[in-house]
């Protein structure tokens, strides 16, 4: 009889993480984007392939092609929405201005995209939930995107009266409200949170980002210039982006603490049968994640750039011996501006390589840092934090007839609001 209290845990191969990212996001780097889906969906199998509850490791079988078709037909559906919009909002100006605003049109475009963003992260959950298994059974999500919408349109009120102190309550409630169409087999799930123990954590982030806010415009607007002899230093210029970057670093550091507190609250108000959550992630576990991916990033940035310049340098003598130019009139940059200057093909092709290269190499690190350095080890803490009791009243859970016919699904990736 096993026991009824089992860990969660992370625990790939040595490597693997790093290997995987590198090798599926370099595709997606260098095509621009257009193989992130064959990206997301490796990863996916890799992160849920070595992530276990009891000993028991969870699967994902969604696929890069379910992902392109709907991506596919979301850009040519959100394109329709977004001219249609901006036509409504242009006859409605001209109505009642007699004019068009640009810089209101966009305001009102980007707010107005908004709610589509929040249905993209309810279809993206259900993809991935409807994609998930655990023991052979599948897990699922009811259909439920446009109230879910309505209810965060509600929340999005309250937020803009209170300039975002209210958010616990919108992330409690938008929690709830996918968790109650969340599906185990057959089991509902339920969710039994509350914001308020929230607000003490997320209230220091409101006040440090407004003190941070308040103390850089002062340095920023009062000068205190030293002078010896003929020599003048502005003090406060020096200390700008010293106290930025000190600002930066304090309030992400009560941010990972807020974002520990709701990780426990979400994962300890899910219920399914008889199975509950404690988890106990700390702030400090976030913050280490970090800081790992900036102390990998600092250390690889010197070897990066060297290798880029190199790029250029080599790319351009190149481009311009094909020219049967002097290189020393063409200066070191690859900006694309600087592509008039070559008229053979050679020499344009040459150049426009060595952009895509600089490109490529370029995103690739960033993908690297996120989800080689940091991703893994922000799940790994996450993971190490929870566990769960009542195990075995999942024995009884049995698939639910059709469940694994899903509709493709990539909504989220197109607008980058899906994720793990």
């Amino acid at each position: 009889m096993e026991s009824d209290t089992a860990r969660f845990a992370f625990s790939p191969e040595p490597g693997e993480v790093t290997r995987v990212t590198l090798r599926w996001g370099a595709l997606s780097a260098f095509t621009f984007g257009l193989g992130r889906f064959w990206f997301k969906t490796t990863q996916r199998r890799l992160f849920w392939g070595r992530t276990t509850l009891g000993g028991d490791p969870f699967e994902y079988d969604g696929t890069a092609g379910e992902m392109l078709r709907g991506s596919v037909m979301v850009v040519i559906l959100l394109g329709l929405a977004i001219l249609g919009f901006n036509l409504a909002l242009s006859w409605a100006s001209l109505l009642l201005t007699g004019a068009i605003s640009p810089p209101a049109s966009v305001a009102l475009t980007l707010l107005g995209v908004l709610p589509v963003l929040e249905f993209a992260k309810y279809r993206a959950r259900r993809y991935r939930l409807l994609r998930t298994r655990w023991r052979g059974v599948r897990f699922g999500m009811e259909r439920g995107a446009g109230g879910f919408v309505l209810l965060w349109a509600r929340h999005a009120l309250l937020m803009a009266l209170t300039l975002g102190l209210s958010r616990p309550w919108l992330r409690m409630a938008r929690e709830r409200r996918m968790t109650e169409r969340m599906r185990y087999g057959d089991a509902p799930f339920r969710f039994e949170g509350r914001a308020a123990p929230l607000f003490r954590p997320w209230a220091m982030v409101w006040f440090g980002a407004l003190a941070a806010f308040a103390f850089l415009a002062v340095i920023r607007n009062f000068g205190l210039v030293v002078a010896y002899g003929e020599a003048r230093l502005d003090v406060m210029r020096v200390l700008y982006p010293l106290s930025a970057a000190l600002a930066a670093a304090c309030l992400y550091a009560l941010w990972c603490g807020y974002r520990a507190a709701e990780l426990n609250a979400f994962m300890e108000a899910r219920r399914v049968a008889g199975l509950r959550i404690s988890c106990r992630l700390e702030g400090a576990a976030l913050r280490r994640a970090a800081w790992a991916a900036v102390g990998r990033g600092l250390i690889a940035l010197p070897f990066l750039a060297l290798f880029l310049v190199s790029l250029a340098a080599t790319a351009l003598n190149l481009a311009v011996m094909a020219e049967g130019g002097d290189a020393a009139e063409v200066p070191l940059s690859l900006d694309l501006s600087l592509f008039a200057r070559f008229e053979t093909l050679a020499g344009q092709a040459l150049f426009l390589v060595a952009a895509w290269a600089n490109y490529g190499f370029a995103v690739l690190y960033l993908i690297w840092l996120v989800h080689g350095v940091h991703a893994p080890r922000a799940h790994a803490a996450l993971m190490a934090a929870a566990e769960a009791t009542g195990l075995a009243s999942l024995s009884g859970v049995r698939n639910r007839p059709g469940e694994g016919q899903i509709e493709a699904e990539g909504f989220a990736d197109v607008l980058d609001a899906g994720g793990l």
